[in-house]
């Protein structure tokens, strides 16, 4: 039998070489977006300036940033992975997409789209920023709450849901095997609960703050006050705390510091808000002196239907919450006494509070104890009156439950689980 001997013309071979020489280019530079072996590689860049006509939903790694970067549309420019910002308007890429440049664009969608699997990840229309599936549900990048289910590689040569208008990333427990080719793969770890990025020399994680270091908010109710509050990351109980009384304008010097403005805004247990004018003549017109609720309307149902911290931190975070009886417990766990409170970072102090003294005024009481509502609902009956969880921080222990009256005025912390 003969052989069949091929004979390229100098041309043909030119132009193979050509592209071969082009291909492994591209794939060294690996400014485009690719899938090797299973894995996205994301386009490699030195800095989001070198994407002329981003998209929402564009998504790249910066070498300048040191970290994935995704497009948020024109109002909000290029944010950081972890950075939660308001969803775009339901725009063009409502499947993903990849640019006539080569860059990756994920699916912006009203519904979670895709298929609803471990790494599956879109920007949405309506919410605060990307969202990513663990395996059951969906949660911010920062906010992803469970461990994701390992999906290894979960299509050869492509992605779970690339050509049905999701995608979804591979999860694995560990790195792969790192080869020059790897520059840009992307992945989300499923023992640290992280972005994997290849930067070309190293695998980075990425690393999501759980917690704001501040926030800054204007109340308007029931007064107008711009506070920026400190955050404190309690990481052994996955709680992120405010680190004074909400409504406090200032931060207690003391632990027995007996200001309004250390002490904050109090509450008739239940409500959204606090009453004014202020019983100290202060100008801050935080606390009650008449026109308090009667206890039948401050208990109604036995929960606290309007919460003020999901109203306050709403633009950060519409899962903070006044504390209740577990989160209260986490804080006497870690400090046991009332000075140890103060010295940590949450800041608790004996501030006070205002209780009912006749039907319509009610006495401020400072100093010498710390007084918050808890959420937990109480169902104690005493002599026709109403009484609730609270926490009461005395004598040298930490915050502990006790029932309080209904008719009281107690200030509150905001706390929200990650």
């Amino acid at each position: 039998m003969q052989k069949k001997l091929t004979i390229y013309s100098f041309e043909s071979l030119a132009v193979l070489l050509l592209c071969v020489l082009a291909s492994v280019t591209l794939q060294a530079q690996n400014a485009y977006f690719s899938v090797v072996g299973g894995m996205p590689h994301l386009p490699v860049l030195v800095n989001t300036a070198a994407v002329l006509s981003p998209v929402a939903g564009a998504m790249i790694f910066s070498t300048a940033d040191g970290t994935v970067m995704f497009y948020s549309g024109a109002t909000d420019g290029w944010q950081k992975w972890c950075t939660a910002k308001p969803a775009l308007p339901l725009g063009a890429y409502t499947n993903f997409t990849v640019t006539a440049a080569g860059i990756p664009c994920l699916p912006v969608s009203a519904v979670n789209t895709g298929v609803g699997q471990a790494g599956a990840l879109y920007y949405p229309s309506g919410g605060a920023g990307l969202l990513l599936n663990n395996g059951a549900d969906w949660f911010t990048p920062k906010l992803l709450l469970a461990t994701p289910t390992t999906n290894a590689y979960t299509m050869a040569g492509n992605i779970a849901g690339y050509t049905t208008g999701g995608f979804a990333m591979p999860v694995k427990p560990t790195d792969p095997t790192f080869v020059d080719t790897d520059k840009g793969t992307v992945y989300l770890n499923s023992t640290d609960q992280k972005l994997h990025v290849n930067d070309g020399t190293v695998w980075l994680s990425v690393t999501c703050a759980n917690c704001p270091s501040t926030m800054t908010v204007t109340h308007t109710v029931p007064i107008t006050l711009t506070i920026t509050y400190g955050v404190y990351d309690d990481a052994t109980n996955k709680l992120c705390w405010i680190t004074r009384n909400l409504g406090a304008s200032n931060q207690a010097a003391t632990l027995t510091d007996a200001t309004e403005e250390a002490l904050g805004f109090l509450y008739a247990w239940g409500n959204s808000q606090s009453n004014s004018p202020a019983i100290w003549g202060s100008t801050l017109g935080n606390h009650p002196t008449s026109g308090f609720l009667t206890t039948s309307q401050d208990w109604g149902t036995y929960d606290w239907p309007n919460d003020p911290c999901k109203s306050a931190f709403v633009a950060e975070n519409s899962a903070w919450r006044v504390a209740n009886d577990v989160d209260w417990a986490t804080i006497s766990a870690q400090y046991t006494t009332e000075a140890a409170c103060f010295a940590a970072p949450i800041k608790l102090h004996d501030g006070g509070y205002s209780d009912a003294t006749s039907s319509t005024t009610l006495s401020v009481i400072s100093g010498g104890m710390g007084v918050w509502h808890s959420s937990t609902p109480g169902r104690t009956f005493q002599n026709s009156d109403y009484y609730n969880h609270g926490q009461l921080m005395r004598n040298g222990t930490p915050p502990a439950p006790f029932t309080q009256k209904g008719m009281r005025y107690d200030p509150v912390r905001c706390v929200r689980n990650y």
